[in-house]
């Protein structure tokens, strides 16, 4: 500790004296011996930016940032990252750890760092960073078409649970602005994710209202009779049952309903 601190007051002198290209040495040599030395790293960054080592000051940016990132240091991290994007191209993965840190500050720019650190992805192929950066933006911002890119792209990644949780949620906002356009998103959602209760209860309401009887009753089937169900869910295979002309199978389910409600 003794041997940096002589070398610390080294490099002051050196910038004292307007050395700055001996000072930016000086603070590069002791890095190598502690190179987590956040305060010799900011110092050094600052050096290069001032005498135009572009290069350097970015690599000393990046170091920074990655520590600060994992730190959970938002305030430095923030100043960090905008430095380094004045001198150079941030990666997706640093654009994508910059709008973590921004969300509880500016949601906006959050998003915003989010959609670009998105593309950055895409363009790269990152197909399971992609899917991240979009399940990020939809929590922010759940709007219809985040939730149809998000959808596809946990689909596309294999990911049918994901998928299914944001075509519901796609489909109920399709019904809001126009009833009944959400019935392919539950269709899909069910597909990909047949335990979905929502996805099951709102497909197969969807095909219970088209009399799509038979259909109706092989979705809710499985669910109602091997798997723990809802009571909507019950009730609409009753309904359904009665349609169909089987009451007989229907009695349990609407001898629930009779007791819940006489």
């Amino acid at each position: 500790m003794a041997d940096i601190s002589k070398r610390l007051d080294k490099a002051e002198k050196y910038l004292q004296r307007g050395k700055a290209e001996a000072a930016l040495e000086e603070y590069l040599s002791i890095l190598q011996d502690e190179p987590r030395n956040e305060q010799v790293r900011q110092t050094a960054a600052d050096l290069c930016l001032a005498l135009g080592r572009g290069s350097e000051a970015a690599t000393l940016l990046s170091s920074m940032f990655e520590q600060e990132v994992e730190s959970g240091d938002a305030a430095k991290g923030i100043v960090t990252y905008k430095k380094l994007f004045k001198i150079a191209v941030p990666t997706p993965v640093q654009t994508f750890h910059y709008a973590r840190l921004l969300e509880r500050k500016d949601k906006r720019e959050a998003l915003e760092a989010y959609e670009s650190a998105l593309a950055g992805f895409e363009k790269q192929r990152k197909n399971s960073q992609a899917l991240a950066a979009a399940k990020r933006i939809v929590e922010l911002s759940p709007t219809a078409e985040n939730h149809q890119r998000t959808g596809e792209k946990a689909a596309l990644m294999g990911d049918g649970r994901m998928a299914a949780a944001n075509f519901v949620q796609l489909g109920q906002l399709r019904d809001e602005g126009s009833p009944g356009s959400g019935f392919q998103w539950y269709e899909r959602a069910y597909n990909l994710d047949p335990m979905n209760h929502k996805a099951v209860f709102l497909y197969s309401r969807g095909l219970f209202s088209k009399n799509h009887l038979p259909e109706c009753i092989d979705v809710l089937t499985p669910v109602v009779t091997r798997f723990q169900s809802t009571p909507e869910l019950r009730e609409l295979y009753a309904h359904c049952l009665m349609a169909a002309r089987r009451p007989a199978e229907a009695e349990p389910h609407l001898w629930e309903l009779f007791v819940k409600d006489p």
